[in-house]
């Protein structure tokens, strides 16, 4: 588990990770391209590294950070490759949803949401990512996109604190299909591993009335009937 009160330390030169977490639950987080240039620091505390290729804003959130990738063009790359150095004994492991989930002795202290692209028109973008030891690839596919493009890995420990919190892309698969919840509960800390095998249904149910209403779920430990009560429209839900 993750201690109480995890913090994160957003970079303050490029080539600097971002460090989430307490003591020896701690990730640092370094994306491959982060320029030649000291990382600037914007209003509201957004980190900002990169080239005139790709930028990366790095944001802390309540539960954790997100990396805003920018393509700025056509001739951008279509991957970004990040470096997790992670606790000791722990692993990088693709979840059924699309995430990526930090696992140490069987049990998930953290999570990288499944990944969402967007371009600059606000279409939605085929998007993924792929584990090789202990880096995560997201490639995207920015065929007739519309530069700028975003993407935005966003990692969480909402899963061992009491909430997971699900974007537009995973509550799309959950509403699909209850199976994709249910496969969580092998990725999942307790309680999150029973609730999710036994709530599965209504939890995808619950995705269904979240998405008709533009939003997204969220699901709580001390989770009741509907999932809906925690579905969420701020920045989780993207």
């Amino acid at each position: 588990m993750v201690a109480d009160n995890p913090a994160v330390e957003l970079p303050t030169e490029a080539g600097d990770p971002v460090l989430a977490g307490r003591g020896a639950d701690t990730v640092a987080v370094t994306p491959e391209l982060v320029g030649d240039r000291a990382a600037d620091t914007l209003a509201g505390g957004t980190t900002v590294v990169g080239d005139s290729d790709e930028t990366i804003a790095i944001q802390s959130t309540p539960d954790g950070f997100r990396m805003m990738s920018v393509l700025a063009d056509a001739s951008s790359a279509t991957s970004t490759t990040y470096d997790v150095e992670l606790p000791d004994g722990a692993s990088l492991v693709v979840d059924p949803l699309g995430g990526v989930v930090v696992q140490r002795d069987g049990v998930a202290t953290g999570r990288f949401n499944a990944p969402w692209a967007v371009d600059a028109n606000g279409k939605q973008l085929d998007t993924s990512y792929s584990v090789a030891g202990s880096q995560i690839t997201q490639t995207f596919d920015t065929t007739g996109a519309v530069f700028p493009v975003v993407a935005d890995p966003h990692y969480t420990w909402g899963i061992i604190t009491g909430t997971v919190y699900f974007n537009k892309s995973e509550t799309q698969k959950v509403a699909a299909s209850s199976a994709f919840i249910a496969g969580m509960g092998a990725f999942a800390p307790p309680p999150f591993n029973v609730l999710f095998v036994a709530s599965a249904g209504s939890i995808s149910l619950a995705a269904a009335w979240a998405i008709a209403d533009g939003k997204c779920i969220a699901v709580k430990s001390n989770y009741t009937f509907p999932a809906y009560s925690g579905s969420q429209g701020d920045g989780y839900c993207r």
